[in-house]
């Protein structure tokens, strides 16, 4: 996330996707290791019962916070690509060394079936879905 933004010429959206990706990425790997931490210190104990019950609520919290993690972390990459198709077009007709300038934002390409050279006589079609800059 960040890398479409600065291409497409916004390189402030760019910067700020990339660092909320990188810092949300940081967030989940931590909350998982703190989350690894208290299951093991739950599973690895005996008596007395309150320390259990402690324990058993220091690692479901820590669950509930990993997921919260994942959750803002996907959160930024979808928002990253809403942002990049609808919001951050660059503008083609200012670009600089393209010869064919279309306004089509996304791209869809279909190749006709076709034989490759080779021992195979099968048939391939290919199907391509860009977004173009």
């Amino acid at each position: 996330p960040g890398w479409g933004q600065s291409y497409a010429g916004h390189s402030t959206k760019g910067v700020i996707y990339g660092g909320l990706f990188v810092l949300t990425g940081a967030f989940t790997v931590l909350a998982f290791m703190n989350y690894n931490t208290k299951k093991s210190d739950y599973e690895d104990q005996g008596p007395p019962q309150s320390e259990i019950d402690k324990k058993y609520d220091d690692y479901k919290q820590s669950s509930q916070i990993a997921w919260c993690a994942v959750g803002l972390f996907a959160a930024v990459y979808v928002a990253n690509w809403v942002d990049l198709i609808f919001f951050s077009q660059p503008d083609f007709g200012n670009r600089i060394g393209i010869t064919d300038i279309s306004n089509s934002f996304i791209t869809l390409d279909i190749n006709r079936p076709h034989s490759f050279i080779s021992d195979n006589s099968e048939k391939n079609m290919h199907l391509g879905i860009g977004v173009r800059f």
